[in-house]
């Protein structure tokens, strides 16, 4: 059940949201390329919940007051999606500048000190408008997010091209997988619209077998990766995987590659598994549907202080979408075996909130 939250009921459902945050006792992320968590001692919780809040586009210029609320929501993580900085640059000290201004804004410090931070990257903190694997400077901007990100110099994260990476959230016996896709690195060309009508903005689908956005070398680590065991995975793409056809981009541009991860999540027995995204510069939740396989729900969280002003049609979101400043917020409640997928707005009022069942999002 989807509900959008009216502005009359928001006082009240956020002071619920807030007390039960208050139950949430913390959990353990650990995070490296390959699947074993890293060496060391690890601390898990016991807490009967865990949840993840996630963002993006967030300009380092400018107030990003979302980070409060991600903060008063007690998550055991913040995802960024992507999109984290708005550098469009190659040049190595002009990007860790860049990246010090964010380090440098007192909410971020305040995230920081208050969880686990877990990240990939989009266009922008890639270097190159709508870029893809053509980008030249990729493997210099990939070394300073890795840098600004705290991922060890010898982690196996930077062994090899790309920024892709798993995390693991435990509590008690449980274990969310955070699989953090690279949908830059790798990826082919797009199709321009071109003058068809049947098409609008940037882009057309690619119809192409061929056409490519993780890599056949992050698509080996995926399909490794999802035979670990878990009790529930969250796939973050920087880009939405479950909207429909918009003209800008999302997985649905290249229709063979959302086609290969549905079969490649039935192969490798994921389920249950939840998409996160950003991108769009809105807040929504969408919904893929292929006939015989669990419905594949993507949350989209953006952005963190990057609003937009075109909202297209989406023929697979579910409920309204927003054009506003907000955060998104996944929970998981162990007892009751459901899922908690939420969109929070400004001073944290909630804005969409969906329901899930574990046993319902297995096949």
């Amino acid at each position: 059940m989807t509900r959008a939250i009216a502005p009359s009921a928001t006082r009240s459902l956020v002071c619920i949201s807030l007390l039960a945050g208050l139950l949430v006792a913390c959990a353990t992320t650990q995070e490296a390329r390959q699947g074993a968590p890293p060496e060391g001692d690890a601390t898990t919780s016991g807490a009967p919940t865990l949840s993840i809040a996630f963002g993006s586009c967030a300009h380092q210029d400018h107030p990003q007051p979302m980070l409060d609320v991600a903060i008063d929501q007690r998550p055991d993580a913040f995802v960024f999606l992507g999109d984290n900085v708005y550098a469009d640059t190659g040049d190595p000290e002009e990007l860790r500048a860049i990246y010090g201004r964010l380090e440098a804004r007192p909410e971020f410090q305040r995230l920081k000190a208050a969880m686990p931070l877990h990240a990939t990257w989009d266009d922008h903190d890639y270097g190159l408008n709508d870029g893809g694997r053509e980008y030249e400077h990729k493997a210099v901007t990939a070394e300073v997010f890795f840098d600004f990100w705290g991922v060890p110099k010898g982690s196996d994260r930077r062994a090899s091209p790309g920024v892709y990476g798993v995390a693991w959230l435990t509590s008690g016996e449980r274990r969310v997988q955070l699989l953090l896709l690279d949908t830059r690195t790798f990826r082919g060309p797009l199709t321009p619209a071109g003058d068809d009508p049947r098409y609008k903005h940037r882009y057309r689908p690619d119809p192409r077998d061929d056409a490519d956005i993780l890599g056949a070398e992050q698509w080996a680590w995926l399909e490794a990766r999802l035979q670990e065991p878990a009790d529930l995975r969250v796939i973050a793409t920087s880009i939405q995987f479950s909207a429909d056809y918009t003209g800008f981009e999302a997985w649905a541009n290249l229709p063979a590659e959302q086609t290969r991860m549905v079969r490649l999540l039935r192969k490798t027995g994921a389920h249950p598994v939840v998409f996160i995204s950003g991108d769009v510069h809105h807040g929504e939740l969408s919904k893929f549907s292929v006939e015989g396989e669990p419905h594949l729900y993507d949350l989209t969280s953006s952005g963190i202080n990057k609003v937009g002003s075109i909202l297209e049609t989406n023929g697979a979101r579910i409920g309204p979408a927003f054009l506003e400043e907000n955060i998104g917020l996944l929970t998981v409640d162990w007892d009751t075996g459901s899922v908690r997928l939420a969109l929070l707005g400004s001073e944290g009022r909630l804005l969409l909130e969906h329901r899930l069942s574990l046993d319902a999002m297995k096949p």
